[in-house]
């Protein structure tokens, strides 16, 4: 819906916009003023949620999202059932028992029972014992239902006292209030008051209570937790004490491994150096023995292969004694063959055999010295990996004890905490000030409500008009008929209340009930239309609708009218068989002024054939028979009147050639105006629709686009030949 659409709608549902809201606002007023009085009391209560204190009394930080929880579980508490079913045992207590109470209702015959109730202690017992030990009584017991029938009957109900009630913390504040109001202002002071006191007293209670039960559960933990340090503590110092472990200790195993690997490579060297001084010496003795016979050489060789051989092996596993047997029988052979093959380098062999005799000695020692630090060195390594593992021991006993005793510590600190809690019995809630009984009642605010009245009223009023309009689905606009249909019309026709013109009148331009300028402004709108028509070049026009009562009988001769201005000959066949109100409407006014009428009886009833539709005039050539055209008092206009006959055209014209009789028609008419049925029911638009030049359908604003409405807009879409539309009983606001 466009703005433009939706503001002439609400213009021309001014009357209900004004009226509706007015009358509510009346209402309104009406019910405000004549309500009851009431009277408003309040108190306020300090909660000490934005603020909270440590054991010593340093200041604590508490997060914004926590005090509005709190806040909200706080007032949810003071609203519910369990103290607001205790304040109405306190009102109800109060008004059986004091001399003056707030409210005494009277009693009917159904009810006496209920008079001498008051009187008996059972139920004031009942009450005494609910409110101190903050219970709800059952309404299914005997008694019970005799409480709650007296809480209706005095009005003192959960819901009565919530609907009067109004618990809110005032702004980002450390309080809350309570408001309270009635027709009773001692009431209402008596009502914030005692809501105040009792729920302090209900949430110590609950408080207390909630203490007291976890003061065992806390004790019991830190008990736990004081046993698992206990426990850790004894596991540590008795690996303490049978572990003897320092630092220092390890730093000298750690010290003594170095200087093993220092002297164990300096070993190392020294015997290298042994044995590369050996080889050597044996070089030597070797250079002096080249004298010597073939096979005692090869011996020699041989033999020194051998100690070559037995000294690596040796070196390698010092501490073997039949290799130390074998070595030095090698030698001693060696000698032997050396002294008796060579006996004139004797003497300079006996200086190298006792030299290498030496260095045998000083390699073995060495070898045995780097065995034995070897041996020192792996040893010491062992020690140190045991010295680690039960240092990691003691660092897990360790990290054990001080987990255990983190843990004690907590306990025992919250178990402080509740006992501290316990021993001080009060919460931070307390009374800021009470309820006064109020002097003056409460305002009624009649002007605020009668205004909200109005508001609601009109609100409700744009709400139904705009939704009615959408479920509407009339035409009722040419905006809507442009989105509904997808064309614009030729023309829209302007809605005419008093027009009672009839067809003889309509085309002499009697408009019969319209004012002169309503007359003026149709002319206008028809002179438009002829325009449209004179453009287009066609003669022969099907007027039809969608459904009966668009007004394209009426529009059909208002055009025929127009055309018949500028001296346009038009015909007008009244082919609408379902409803010939042209036919009827014009046979009236002949026979009220006496005049000759002729029709189509032979053409639609006996269906002759085309010789009858034509006769031979005086100069014997043939013309269409002057007993099928009524002349009417329009010289420009001619009428051929059908009768109400449920037949069709196709059915009527089947041996009739009527397409020829429309071309002979035509050689004296300038325009040929069929009227069709409507096509929602009939198909005789449709069927005529081949005898037109152009289809012109009549809309009205008031009809409705439903699913068979779709089927005839896609016929029109459809045809082959042009489609005019026109747009009928358009409102005056909405013609642009």
């Amino acid at each position: 819906m466009e703005i433009r659409e939706l503001i002439l709608l609400l213009l021309r549902r001014k009357i209900y916009l004004i009226v509706v809201p007015v009358v509510t606002a009346i209402m309104m007023f009406l019910v405000r003023f004549n309500s009851p009085r009431e009277y408003e009391s309040e108190s306020q209560l300090s909660t000490g949620l934005t603020y909270t204190k440590g054991i010593f009394g340093e200041s604590v930080a508490v997060s914004p999202y926590s005090i509005a929880l709190n806040f909200s579980n706080l007032i949810e508490n003071m609203r519910s059932k369990r103290v607001v079913n205790g304040m109405s045992y306190r009102l109800l207590l109060h008004d059986l028992s004091e001399v003056q109470p707030f409210k005494s209702p009277k009693f009917g015959d159904k009810e006496a029972n209920l008079d001498s109730l008051r009187k008996q202690l059972s139920v004031r017992d009942a009450l005494e014992s609910a409110i101190l030990e903050f219970k709800t009584i059952e309404a299914s017991s005997s008694m019970g239902k005799q409480i709650y029938k007296l809480l209706e009957k005095y009005g003192y109900t959960e819901f009565d006292l919530l609907s009067g009630s109004n618990i809110y913390r005032k702004g980002s504040s450390d309080w809350i209030n309570i408001r309270y109001s009635c027709e009773d202002p001692r009431l209402a002071a008596f009502v914030v008051n005692t809501w105040a006191k009792s729920f302090i007293d209900y949430y110590n209670y609950t408080n207390a209570t909630r203490l007291s039960g976890g003061l065992a559960a806390l004790r019991q933990i830190m008990d736990q937790k004081e046993n698992r340090l206990n426990q850790s503590l004894d596991k540590l110092n008795k690996f303490r004490s049978s572990n003897v472990i320092v630092n220092s200790q390890t730093e000298s195993v750690n010290q003594q491994l170095n200087d093993y690997k220092r002297q164990i490579s300096d070993e190392e060297s020294n015997a290298r150096r042994v044995q590369l001084t050996l080889e050597n010496l044996r070089e030597q003795i070797g250079e002096v023995d080249n004298g010597t016979s073939t096979v005692n050489r090869d011996i020699i060789v041989s033999l020194r292969n051998q100690i070559d051989q037995l000294s690596n092996e040796l070196f390698e596993n010092p501490g073997d004694e039949q290799l130390t047997i074998r070595l030095n029988t090698a030698r001693n052979d060696l000698q032997s063959a050396m002294y008796k093959y060579n006996s004139s380098s004797s003497s300079k062999l006996d200086e190298l055999f006792e030299q290498e005799n030496r260095l045998e000695v000083e390699l073995r020692v060495s070898l045995e010295r780097l065995d034995r630090l070897r041996t020192s060195y792996s040893r010491e390594r062992q020690n140190i990996r045991s010295i680690t593992s039960k240092s990691s021991t003691l660092e897990i006993l360790d990290a054990e004890v001080t987990s255990n005793r983190e843990e004690y510590l907590k306990a025992e600190k919250d178990y402080s905490d509740a006992l501290s809690s316990s021993t001080i019995g009060t919460s931070s809630i307390q009374i800021s000030y009470t309820g006064e009984i109020p002097e003056k009642p409460k305002s009624r605010k009649t002007i605020l409500f009668s205004i909200l009245g109005f508001g609601f009223g009109l609100v409700i009023t744009l709400f139904l008009v705009v939704s009615l309009e959408f479920i509407d689905n009339r035409i009722k606009s040419p905006a809507k008929f442009k989105r509904v249909i997808g064309k614009d019309p030729i023309a829209v026709i302007r809605n005419f209340k008093n027009c009672r013109a009839q067809f003889a009148g309509i085309i002499q331009g009697q408009f019969d009930g319209l004012s002169e300028n309503e007359a003026e402004f149709f002319l206008n709108n028809l002179r438009k239309i002829r325009f449209e028509f004179q453009s287009l070049n066609n003669k022969v026009f099907l007027f039809t609708s969608l459904r009966k009562g668009s007004g394209k009988s009426f529009l059909l001769s208002s055009i025929a009218y127009s055309l018949s201005m500028i001296d346009k000959r038009v015909l007008i066949i009244d082919t609408n068989f379902r409803h010939n109100s042209i036919s009827r409407s014009y046979s009236r006014y002949v026979d009220e002024n006496n005049i000759d009428r002729s029709s189509l009886h032979d053409l639609l009833t006996e269906n002759i054939g085309q010789q009858k539709l034509k006769e031979k005039n005086e100069a014997n050539s043939e013309e269409i028979n002057p007993g099928l055209i009524t002349k009417t008092v329009n010289t420009n206009i001619d009428l051929i009147i059908s009768q109400n006959i449920n037949m069709t055209p196709s059915e009527i014209f089947s041996k009739v050639r009527f397409g020829s009789f429309i071309e002979e028609l035509l050689k004296g008419y300038d325009y040929v105006f069929f009227e069709g049925a409507e096509l929602n029911i009939y198909s005789d638009s449709k069927e005529l629709s081949k005898y037109s030049d152009f289809i012109v359908p009549i809309f009205s604003i008031e009809d409705k686009i439903e699913s068979v409405d779709k089927v005839s807009l896609k016929f029109l879409e459809g045809s082959s030949i042009g489609v005019k539309m026109i747009l009928n009983n358009v409102m005056v606001e909405d013609i642009e």
